[in-house]
């Protein structure tokens, strides 16, 4: 602290030199400053005599040492601040399980342009699914994405999950089929039980369920499954969807609205939710 003191006297100049007056103009004993005059020469610390300086100069440059420290801990605890804001994006999107590939898209990214067809209409409706999160986070608003494979259909998703986790909210994307794996890896043994697995998939902010309509389970499965989404539905807790199936049957190909059936079809489709087909040519090279 004295070393500072000493620069930022320096540094300052509001120590001006000691000068020594005229005989008349001072006791014996003391020193003179040019800027505030008279001050003991000399002060006793410890049985030691030591040489002083002027105490108003002294304490200028403290004062002047605590406002430059001040001013080093706020930028410190700024830097401290966005460096913990940023630990803490990366260990949500790492929780979010958002595949490496696609941890950092944003809509404006996506090639509508070259995708064509209705690519535009849905990435704005991707945008505006954003702009609303705060109101859709809690109607438990959603969105359904379907087409076939290599339409950007999770870059899409993942570029939405990426802005809800910007705004320090949770997200989780993760397949159907995990989803199965996860709920059923616990039956029959200890520790993580299923409560807890399901516990985890309701209180997620987020949940984008990719590949629905692909996966293979039993009817008590599959009971699960549904009724995972059906408790979210009831906490207001936004679910997004994306299936390779279309909305609706086509011949002999099952749509998403027969494989979810009528209850959850309806419970996707509340509050304003959209049921979007991504018409386009394939994104993929060599397709």
């Amino acid at each position: 602290m004295a070393e500072d003191i000493k620069t930022a006297i320096e540094k300052l100049d509001i120590h001006p030199p000691i000068v020594e007056p005229d005989e008349p103009f001072r006791p014996e004993g003391d020193r003179f400053c040019g800027k505030h005059g008279p001050f003991p020469a000399y002060f006793w610390l410890g049985g030691q005599r030591i040489q002083a300086t002027c105490p108003e100069c002294a304490r200028q440059a403290a004062q002047a040492v605590g406002i430059e420290s001040t001013r080093a801990i706020a930028q410190r605890n700024t830097m401290a601040a966005a460096d913990r804001k940023r630990e803490a994006f990366e260990k949500r999107i790492g929780r979010a399980m958002v595949p490496k590939r696609y941890r950092e898209l944003t809509l404006s990214t996506f090639p509508a342009a070259r995708a064509g067809g209705n690519a535009a209409a849905v990435v704005e409706a991707c945008r505006s699914y954003v702009s609303n999160w705060q109101r859709y986070r809690t109607t438990g608003t959603g969105m359904i994405l379907v087409g076939a494979t290599g339409r950007g259909k999770t870059g899409l998703a993942c570029s939405i999950a990426n802005a809800v986790l910007q705004q320090g909210d949770t997200a989780l994307f993760i397949t159907a089929q995990s989803v199965l794996t996860e709920i059923t890896s616990t039956w029959g043994r200890k520790g993580r039980t299923e409560l807890d697995v399901m516990t985890d998939f309701t209180g997620v902010d987020l949940l984008i369920l990719d590949d629905v309509g692909a996966q293979l389970g039993a009817d008590l499965e599959m009971k699960k499954f549904f009724g995972m989404v059906d408790a979210r539905y009831a906490n207001c807790k936004p679910t997004i969807m994306l299936s390779n199936l279309p909305l609706e049957d086509q011949g002999a190909i099952k749509g998403l609205r027969t494989f979810l059936g009528q209850p959850i079809w309806t419970r996707m489709l509340d509050d304003g939710a959209q049921a979007l087909a991504c018409q386009w040519q394939t994104l993929r090279g060599g397709a």
